[in-house]
């Protein structure tokens, strides 16, 4: 259950899960096509504060890989990206052009804080120089844009998604 809604469950007992949320950066699109940019968006995320802040500590940092500990092929070597807003404004920097994106977020409460999450990346983006846009869609919106066919130009997906898997 989302943090707020602990305290009237006094019974219950937190367990580590399967369940993480991710971005994905579409690399066909300018600028995230630019390794310097996506490096940059990723060292301006502050995640130890998304995980006091936004999730009441009842959350883990992920360690750079779409799975958990708990899930098969988990790789304890891999390490969460720091957060590093100098790197970031360096990274843009070497880019030398402004860099403007619009992240996508399922908006029905598909899963737990994920506006607040999204709002919390934008930030942090915004404090690295990075115009960010957050745009909500309904479930089925969202899916659509969330889903590649064969055909589809890919290069008009949206810029960044944000979700969780479970």
């Amino acid at each position: 259950p989302p943090p707020e809604f602990l305290k009237d469950m006094p019974k219950v007992e937190r367990i580590d899960g399967l369940n993480f949320m991710w971005m994905r950066l579409n690399t066909f699109r300018p600028p995230l096509d630019d390794i310097r940019v996506r490096q940059a968006i990723q060292y301006s995320i502050d995640r130890e504060a998304i995980v006091s802040k936004v999730y009441e500590g009842l959350a883990k940092i992920a360690q750079g890989q779409l799975v958990t500990p708990l899930h098969v092929g988990f790789n304890p070597e891999l390490k969460p990206w720091p957060y590093d807003p100098a790197k970031a404004k360096s990274l843009l920097s070497q880019y030398g052009k402004p860099v403007s994106v619009e992240m996508v977020i399922e908006s029905s409460n598909y899963f737990p804080k994920g506006k607040d999450l999204a709002e919390a990346v934008a930030s942090f983006m915004r404090d690295v120089g990075i115009t960010t846009q957050i745009r909500y869609g309904e479930f089925g919106a969202w899916l659509q844009e969330l889903m590649i066919n064969p055909g589809d130009d890919i290069s008009k997906r949206p810029y960044m998604m944000i979700s969780r898997h479970n």
